[in-house]
């Protein structure tokens, strides 16, 4: 945020999202979504204009200073309108719904998004960002076209509104189904998927490329259960091509938030924790299915980069930071070949012949974004590169940094919950598993007020209710807390959870609506099925059913899971793509699933040696005591160790193998149930 001391702050002065903060000081007279904004609307008659945008936003920057800090623009806008900021991260419901709007429209979606309403919040044209000269003439010609054609405008967001109101039946003719897909159409649906591979570079062909963390979990688990090896060779090529290229930050540890190219080479520079939580969870579960230096690489350097410059002081991890720094893209990030030099004197020749570094940049003119040339050959040669970045991370500390986002947002936090589990699971270190449990503590004492759950926490404060990306998530990462401590409790809060979920966001087509059924203040209330770099809060709850439907034997919820994903299954064989978190709850379906009990005094320490394997297909129960008799899960009510010794049951369908003692024995049998 610009602070202009001459001039008088707007309405967003009061507001504590960092983004709508940084316009406070703009000479638009900018009001925060809600009732006083969208009543004098009313009042007045004035059309609306809906700018959507989030704090680490590039394009949201430039605009802000080419227009909204251009004094006849603003006078222009507050003249004729009444302009509204919005956070998408704070408002994610809103967001869907007018992104939707502008690409009804045939517009190009993204952010910043500007839309024009009526004063009844209904939306009649917009699009993204405008170049001043482009957005003063556009803003003419929406205040003659309000003046001397409103009849055409009604008609227009009439029109546009119908088609936001639709139902996903209604738009892509989705009907209540009680058969899911063959695995014939699974293996056609992979096929269509392999068309758009990127064979050279990783990833999926064309530019720019996100990182879809949920589509390689996803092809990861599909190429082993299903032996498809070009799927596995696939999830490698990306993996390492995401690791070598600029796209990963390999001063500083995590990830851009996309690549603007197509080999990963050049990223968008701004770091999004919800990217950083789900590549730091699929790192670690490839590291289990094909162990590789550079995969621990990314997950412990990950993980230092959170706790360096994302971690808050209450210990939950903050959202972003800014691609930016003093005015300019990558500043913090990038490297002038004498400047490496200096720094590394007699490592700098070995250092070349690791990383791509031109005298005259491999970027933009003089500038250099380190990629690695090729993988670290051995640990030791590791250590050496390790050393190495120390000494550039030390001396970039000396930069001015980014900006930062300091919303702590709860399906964020949760998703990293998971991906934390993930890790633990691979690597068995205590400080994941310790990290995991303190974000659900910060999450539980303070985004959980009389049992209701908060979208976001800033300034001390929680803000916004739940929406269902944050229940589907935090049931989610409950439930991954619990395989790795087995402790019930996190059960009983899952549950609980999803009980509420029921009520406040199913709605008449068996989906969870974005934000609460009784929202007042949305023209439409959204259900989302596709997954983006997020997965799909929908496909997250159907796994929540379905886990807690096995771990807790409740037939309702495996009925409810197998029908929402019967539901999204024409569309399976078309778009698994992006509908990868589904397809990954297809393929429970398709081979076995197995509930691995655990009972006995090591019970934690032998789930251990059996987690370190891949093993997608299996969901844990334990007990440290000699019997299961006081569980809350009827499986493991039913076992005890036998002999004194802890002892494996593997189940499925309520139907188990011989209990073994040895994780050794118990992984042989897991291995088979796959291959069925």
């Amino acid at each position: 945020m610009t602070s202009h001391p001459t001039r008088t702050p707007n309405a967003l002065i009061h507001e504590s999202s960092p983004y709508l903060r940084q316009h406070a000081y703009n000479p638009v007279q900018w009001m925060p979504w809600g009732k006083e904004a969208l009543e004098l609307a009313e009042k007045l008659q004035k059309p609306i204009i809906l700018s959507i945008g989030y704090s680490t936003c590039h394009w949201c920057h430039v605009m802000e200073r080419e227009c909204f800090e251009n004094e006849e623009i603003a006078d222009l806008m507050n003249a004729h309108f009444i302009n509204i900021k919005v956070d998408r991260e704070e408002r994610p419901d809103l967001d869907a719904i007018y992104m939707d709007a502008v690409q009804a429209m045939g517009l190009p979606g993204g952010w910043p998004l500007n839309v024009f309403l009526l004063p009844d919040r209904r939306p009649f044209y917009g699009g993204t960002y405008f170049p001043p000269e482009a957005w003063k003439q556009l803003l003419r010609n929406v205040v003659k076209a309000f003046k001397t054609e409103r009849q055409a405008l009604e008609e227009a967001a009439a029109k546009l509104s119908s088609a936001l109101q639709q139902s996903l039946s209604q738009r892509f003719g989705l009907r209540n189904n009680e058969q899911l897909p063959t695995e014939a159409s699974m293996r056609t649906s992979l096929h269509r998927l392999e068309e758009a591979f990127d064979n050279l570079h990783g990833g999926f062909s064309g530019a720019p490329k996100f990182p879809t963390p949920c589509v390689y979990a996803f092809m990861l688990y599909a190429g082993v259960a299903l032996k498809q090896n070009t799927l596995l060779e696939q999830v490698e090529r990306s993996l390492q091509g995401m690791y070598r290229g600029g796209l990963y930050d390999h001063v500083g540890g995590g990830f851009a938030r996309y690549s603007v190219d197509s080999a990963w080479h050049v990223p968008h520079f701004e770091k999004m924790l919800y990217d950083n939580a789900q590549l730091l969870g699929l790192y670690a579960q490839s590291y289990r299915h094909r162990a590789a230096t550079y995969k621990q690489e990314v997950v412990f350097r990950t993980f230092d980069f959170l706790n360096r410059e994302l971690l808050s002081p209450e210990g939950a991890y903050y959202a972003a930071l800014d691609a930016d720094s003093e005015g300019e893209e990558g500043k913090y990030y990038v490297w002038h070949y004498e400047e490496v030099k200096d720094i590394l004197q007699q490592d700098f020749d070995t250092f070349t012949t690791l990383f791509d570094l031109r005298p005259e940049g491999n970027w933009e003119e003089g500038k250099n974004v380190l990629r690695r040339l090729r993988l670290p050959t051995d640990e030791t040669e590791e250590q050496a590169i390790r050393h190495m970045l120390e000494r550039l991370l030390h001396k970039r500390a000396l930069r001015t940094p980014p900006a930062r986002d300091t919303k702590i947002l709860t399906a964020w936090n949760a998703l990293l919950i998971k991906g934390l589990c993930e890790a633990y699971h691979a690597f068995g270190r205590e400080e994941f598993k310790t990290a995991a449990l303190r974000i659900m503590q910060f999450i539980e004492e303070r985004l959980m007020v009389r049992h209701t759950l908060y979208h976001s926490y800033q300034e001390g404060k929680p803000k916004g209710e739940g929406l269902a990306e944050d229940y589907a998530h935090t049931i989610a990462a409950y439930i991954a807390l619990y395989q790795v401590t087995f402790d019930e409790r996190h059960i009983r809060q899952a549950r609980q959870l999803l009980e509420q979920a029921q009520s406040l966001f199913l709605n008449d087509e068996g989906l969870y609506s974005m934000a609460p059924l009784n929202s007042k203040d949305l023209i439409a209330n959204k259900s989302n099925i596709f997954d983006s770099v997020m997965p799909s809060e929908n496909a997250v709850m159907a796994h929540n059913l379905f886990y807690l439907g096995l771990l807790l034997e409740n037939k309702a919820w495996q009925h409810q899971a197998r029908g929402m994903l019967a539901y999204v299954g024409p569309m399976l064989q078309t778009e698994v793509r992006y509908l990868a978190h589904w397809g990954h709850l297809w393929l429970h379906h398709i081979r076995p699933t197995a509930e691995v009990a655990i009972v006995g005094a090591q019970a934690l320490q032998a789930r251990a040696r059996l987690a370190k394997h891949y093993l997608p297909h299996v969901v844990w129960m334990g007990t440290n005591q000699e019997k299961g008799t006081d569980s809350l899960l009827p499986n493991l009510k039913e076992r005890e160790a036998i002999d004194g010794k802890t002892t494996f049951y593997v189940c499925v369908n309520k139907s188990c193998l011989l209990p073994v003692h040895e994780a050794d024995a118990a992984y042989r049998q897991l291995q088979q149930l796959l291959e069925r």
